[in-house]
């Protein structure tokens, strides 16, 4: 049976999503948004899967669009085609140095 992510686990996804476009040297406001958001996730009171199940995720502060697709796809299966398509070519040794 499948468990939903709790907001630690959606918050290391989006610092992870940020590490790697940090490392790639991509738009820097993207990394702060993907950071900024990653803060909101943890400090919630709410359970951010319980959120996307009950279509409140747009209610949460500092998650917009884009955030709000990563988070809904993370929620909904598990894994995040986003992460993996950022990490590509990124040897996996330098991640755990971050």
């Amino acid at each position: 049976m499948y468990k939903t992510p709790s907001n630690r686990a959606i918050a290391s996804l989006l610092n992870q999503i940020a590490d790697a476009l940090e490392i790639r040297s991509l738009d820097r406001f993207r990394v702060q948004a993907f950071r900024r958001g990653a803060r909101s996730v943890e400090i919630l009171d709410i359970d951010v899967a319980d959120a996307v199940s009950e279509g409140r995720l747009e209610i949460l502060p500092k998650i917009g669009t884009r955030l709000s697709s990563v988070i809904q796809e993370y929620v909904r299966t598990g894994a995040s085609p986003d992460l993996a398509k950022v990490q590509e070519g990124i040897p996996t040794g330098l991640f755990e140095v971050l």
